[in-house]
């Protein structure tokens, strides 16, 4: 059975369910804030400090390769898997 309960009371209880509502949303909104703000201060410390010289040639080797990539064990003979 439910208890029947006064009208002053319902509308306490709807007063304060409003208010918890309005503090939760305005907790999430300055969390969000905080969190768009720290993001927007820490992401610049990953950029360069120096202008990229466009002339200027890489020293990793990208398309040589090591001298243990070789052929293998069996040197330039290999199975097809087809």
């Amino acid at each position: 059975m439910v208890a029947q309960c006064s009208p002053a009371i319902r509308s306490c209880i709807k007063a304060s369910a409003a208010k918890a509502l309005r503090f939760y949303l305005l907790r999430m909104r300055v969390l969000s804030l905080l969190l768009l703000l720290g993001s927007t201060l820490w992401l610049p410390g990953c950029a360069s400090s120096e202008p990229e010289d466009p002339n200027r040639v890489s020293t990793i080797p990208w398309n040589r390769p090591e001298r243990w990539e070789g052929q293998g064990p069996l040197g330039g003979f290999a199975p097809s898997t087809q």
